[in-house]
């Protein structure tokens, strides 16, 4: 979290830190994301028309809170494991639609991912 405050911090005055920063970090969680959706679109797991769009809003979803809390309120405590079994990821995901909760409850990241060649969060 200590890095991310430094990043955006620097940002304006070191732009390509923060294109690097987001490329490597949460631009590379949302590809692999849409990889991912688009996968379970294929195999009739998930109805998502733009796996894009569809990652980015589902990673801000799962995100926004407990980043904002790190980032606010100073909680640099690395996230709780816990908040990828079923019962706790669907409590992030209230907006979703039925099918999207449903495949976020029962999604399994490192499964899906490892039939890529890749593990990244």
């Amino acid at each position: 979290m200590q890095l991310r405050r430094l990043v955006i911090a620097e940002a304006v005055t070191f732009p390509e830190l923060g294109r690097a920063f987001y490329d490597l970090g949460p631009g590379r969680t949302i590809t692999e994301l849409a990889t991912a959706f688009e996968r379970l679109t294929k195999r009739g797991l998930l109805q998502v028309t733009d796996s894009s769009r569809a990652a980015s809003d589902f990673n801000w979803l799962v995100m926004s809170e407990p980043l904002n809390r790190a980032m606010i309120l100073g909680d640099n405590r690395p996230p709780n494991r816990q908040l990828s079994t079923p019962g706790q990821t669907t409590r992030w995901t209230p907006s979703l639609p039925p099918t999207a909760r449903a495949s976020a409850g029962h999604f399994d990241h490192d499964r899906e991912l490892s039939t890529k060649g890749s593990a990244t969060a």
